[in-house]
């Protein structure tokens, strides 16, 4: 429900143009976001956590709106092509995380921090495609990681499923932008 809101947020950008991309929905959706942690996690919250979630995810939306926009300016097909690949690679990694037969990705959370930091600084330095596909693969062993975490949250009793919808939302739209910008980038090579 939070891709669907997303794409809906996505959608408002690309044919009405009424919100733009830009640092306020940066601020927005920080704020969103800490609106939905400081909101303790119970039954009467419920439905106003569920709300933050989809604003998130509509704001998240917003923001990828001018590169979806630009990539349909050259081929509409990338988008459909990008979420389909999306969606299997999350779903083959996230089968991976629950099939493991221990937590031992879990341990992984240091080295993924580490590895993000890497990137973040690497891509003052790395070409345009090797930052794409280190990021697609950081994103990957992020899908792992959170998937199994939280399922060893949940086997301890941990039931906050909204807080865990937005962690594998934020995954998924990982994987997405860094496919997009794949596809976007051999698009242009190819053209």
């Amino acid at each position: 429900m939070g891709i669907g809101a997303a794409a809906i947020g996505a959608g408002i950008h690309i044919f009405t143009n009424i919100l733009s991309a830009n640092i306020l929905m940066a601020f927005a959706s920080i704020a969103v976001m800490m609106a939905l942690i400081s909101t303790p996690h119970t039954r009467e919250n419920e439905k106003k956590r569920l709300g933050y979630f989809f604003i998130f995810c509509g704001i998240s939306g917003i923001s990828m709106g001018p590169l979806l926009e630009r990539v349909m300016e050259v081929d509409p097909s990338c988008v459909l092509t990008a979420l389909l690949a999306s969606t299997a690679v999350f779903g083959c990694f996230s089968l991976v995380a629950l099939n493991a037969p221990s937590t031992k990705y879990i341990h992984m959370g240091g080295t993924l921090a580490s590895a993000a930091l890497c990137l973040v600084l690497a891509s003052f330095f790395a070409s345009y495609y090797a930052i794409i596909l280190g990021g697609l693969a950081l994103s990957c062993a992020f899908v792992v990681y959170d998937t199994q975490l939280i399922a060893e949250k949940s086997r301890r009793g941990e039931d906050d499923y909204i807080w865990h919808s937005v962690e594998l939302f934020i995954d998924f739209a990982n994987i997405f932008k860094f496919d997009f910008k794949n596809l976007f980038f051999l698009l242009l090579v190819i053209v």
